[in-house]
């Protein structure tokens, strides 16, 4: 570092008696480990702002136990002792390296317990200033006589007549509690003050007021990792080196690869005998200071009122990777909270997965160890934990409480069917939103699903609510009873302004894995009836999108056929009623309307995108076919036309589409019929004499 970044003849000898040390005041070495390694990229960005940038601050920022001191301190030590003219951005020579530390406490990585820090310098905005006053040795008097006015007058002239580094360490020890730092008043002086100087915060939480003017510290890197783990070991001289294995598996999970905790585990090996019982001894209790030290501060000053204490217990609890909607689904909060809560924690406890189209939220291993911990005296504790046990599940044992719940809750919503008795329709209300039932029950997605089936039963239907708790249900995995979910289809459909929660009934149906056979025919159909209806409103003022919906309808009215003609349905004629019918809407409108081209291309479309059989629209092929012979055009526009029909003939006679063997053969000749006839037509009209014509 001082051959890089603090000499201007690099073969110069570091100890050469012309080389004086600067001025201020450092402390004796923040690290238990004696020798400083890698972090280069860290140190190459602070150098960097020190000599390249004209912005006067900046600040050093990661999680606890990530190295911010170590490295800003090795910054501050190899200037101070290797070069007396080193000259920051604006040609000012240096006069004195400062640094001052809020940190109130200190973890002894030998015993894995902390204690009172002895080397805190200031815990409040005086302090601070009286500090760097002190140690840049401005003035021989009693700086605690003066006041708080006097000692920034004092500031002004030390920044006005001398250049400094001044390094502030841990200073959100004071933000967290609420305590000024002064960060405004710092940052005037050092724009007004007719020297240069430089002054590095280092603290936890990112700057959210300079986030583009910070460095963040992560965890140790490929290979300065491993180096760290060996100077570890040599240090507290464990004698056997641990197997890569353990160093890139479970010691890089643990620890999160931060260098404060990886020394507390190999220092914890020399008493555990092994390195696999230091990890769980660390996880046990032996690190609770560790975990303490590094988290506890940042998750008091969590807001009460900000939620983002639950969204970590959530995390925790879960274990994997949630995304955002997970989230919302698990807190039961409003979108707008989530993302609040997700800000205030990102920075301090998160990982955050960005691969893809949408990011993922986890906690390393020593950070959900903490939360797990800290989240039971949370007050919705039991319903959080209850929630995320069943998100996590595959199976659901039997609760007779639920189910003899359910009987009253569903033989009350019949009788009000049947009989328009509302009373027994409120009764089932009460039954669902009774706050005497316990998290075992109000967690369950089963209950989410009978809350949703009472509310989908009323008469009018609450569908807002039914929707909220349908969506509870399948955030947690969850396939809820065909008797449940039909009340709620029906109810989407008779309200006028459901069509799209037909349409994701229907698709839930159709894509899970405990709905029999019949009933996803039923959906699938009913899906295609929805979409038909909706083309249907919409083709005459929305041609796109009506001719786009009942395409749709169609192809699913056809694989609705050729699934019921396999089942063996009794409704089989319907289903093929339906598809026939569809196809003569979609072809009349495009032919009628003169749109022969897009009737063309709807037909090939519909043709080779068919996943099922195409006997229910042989019929309205024939018929869209005939209405080509009166179109009317030029000469090349008619011969393509001519050619087009001819390749639609050749698409039809493929076997595998038609059950009918003689169906395609039918068409097949009314197509090259019709071409032909078109062809005759062309010739008769234009290739007449001139007189003639």
């Amino acid at each position: 570092m001082a051959l890089l970044y603090c000499r201007d003849d690099p073969a110069k000898k570091l100890d050469e008696e012309n080389d004086s040390y600067l001025s201020g005041g450092l402390p004796p070495s923040p690290s238990t480990i004696k020798k400083f390694v890698g972090r280069m990229r860290t140190v190459d960005q602070v150098f960097r702002w020190l000599r390249s940038a004209d912005e006067p601050r900046t600040f050093l920022y990661g999680k606890g136990g990530s190295g911010k001191t170590t490295i800003a301190y090795e910054v501050a030590k190899t200037i101070k002792l290797h070069s007396s003219s080193f000259h920051i951005f604006g040609g000012d020579a240096l006069d004195n390296i400062i640094f001052v530390s809020a940190k109130q406490r200190s973890l002894d990585v030998m015993s894995l317990t902390s204690s009172a820090f002895v080397g805190l310098d200031f815990s409040n905005e005086r302090e601070l200033y009286e500090a760097i006053l002190t140690l840049g040795n401005w003035s021989s008097q009693s700086l605690s006589d003066l006041s708080l006015e006097r000692i920034k007058n004092e500031m002004r002239e030390f920044l006005d007549l001398t250049s400094n580094f001044i390094v502030v360490d841990d200073v959100d020890t004071l933000t967290v509690n609420g305590l000024e730092a002064g960060f405004d008043f710092l940052y005037g002086l050092l724009w007004r003050a007719k020297r240069r100087s430089k002054l590095l915060y280092t603290l936890r939480n990112a700057p959210s007021q300079s986030l583009a003017n910070a460095i963040e510290v992560p965890g140790l890197e490929e290979g300065d990792y491993e180096e760290f783990v060996e100077v570890c070991r040599s240090q507290f001289r464990v004698q056997t080196p641990p197997d890569r294995s353990f160093v890139s598996g479970r010691l890089s999970i643990v620890s999160e690869r931060r260098p404060l905790v990886i020394e507390s585990i190999i220092a914890l090996t020399r008493t555990a005998g092994s390195y696999s019982r230091a990890v769980e001894l660390f996880e046990e209790g032996a690190g609770e200071d560790v975990r303490r030290y590094v988290f506890q501060r940042e998750w008091n000053s969590l807001s009460p009122t900000n939620h983002g204490r639950y969204v970590l217990a959530v995390l925790a609890l879960n274990a994997e990777p949630l995304t955002f909607s997970d989230l919302v689904a698990l807190t039961r909060y409003e979108e707008s909270r989530v993302r609040d809560a997700l800000a205030d924690v990102r920075e301090m406890f998160l990982i955050v997965n960005e691969v893809g189209k949408e990011a993922t939220y986890q906690l390393g291993e020593m950070t959900r160890s903490f939360i797990l911990e800290q989240s039971k005296r949370l007050d919705q504790y039991a319903a959080i934990k209850e929630r995320v046990a069943k998100y996590r599940s595959k199976f659901f044992p039997d609760n007779p409480v639920l189910s003899r719940l359910r009987d009253s809750v569903e033989s009350l919503a019949y009788r009000g069917w049947k009989f328009g008795d509302k009373d027994a329709l409120r009764k089932a209300l009460e039954l669902i939103s009774s706050s005497s039932l316990p998290p075992k029950i109000t967690e369950d997605p089963r209950f989410n699903c009978l809350q949703a089936f009472a509310y989908a039963s009323q008469r009018p239907a609450q569908l807002d609510d039914a929707r909220s708790h349908f969506d509870r249900a399948f955030v947690m995995k969850y396939e809820p009873d065909i008797e449940h979910l039909k009340p709620w289809y029906f109810a989407e459909k008779e309200s006028g302004q459901g069509t799209e929660q037909c349409l994701k009934i229907a698709d839930f149906i159709c894509n899970g894995r405990k709905y029999d056979d019949d009933t996803k025919l039923t959906f699938l159909s009913r899906k295609a009836s929805v979409l038909f209806n909706r083309g249907r409103e919409n083709i005459y003022f929305d041609p796109s999108r009506g001719i786009s919906d009942i395409e749709s309808a169609t192809l699913l009215h056809l694989s609705s056929f050729e699934k019921a003609y396999d089942l063996g349905s009794s409704r089989l004629d319907k289903f093929e009623e339906y598809a026939r019918n569809s196809a003569y809407v979609l072809f009349q409108f495009l032919s009628s309307n003169h749109r022969f081209d897009d009737l063309l291309e709807t037909i090939l479309r519909i043709v080779e995108a068919a996943p099922g059989k195409l006997d229910p629209i042989e019929d309205p092929i024939a018929r869209a076919v005939e209405s080509f012979l009166h179109v009317n055009g030029t000469k090349p526009d008619l011969h393509r036309l001519v050619g087009r029909l001819e390749y639609l003939g050749k698409r039809l006679a493929t076997p595998g589409k038609w059950y009918d063997r003689f169906a395609y053969e039918r068409l097949q000749d009314h197509v090259k019929a019709t071409a032909a006839s078109l062809s005759a037509a062309i010739k008769k009209t234009f290739e007449r004499k001139p007189a003639e014509r």
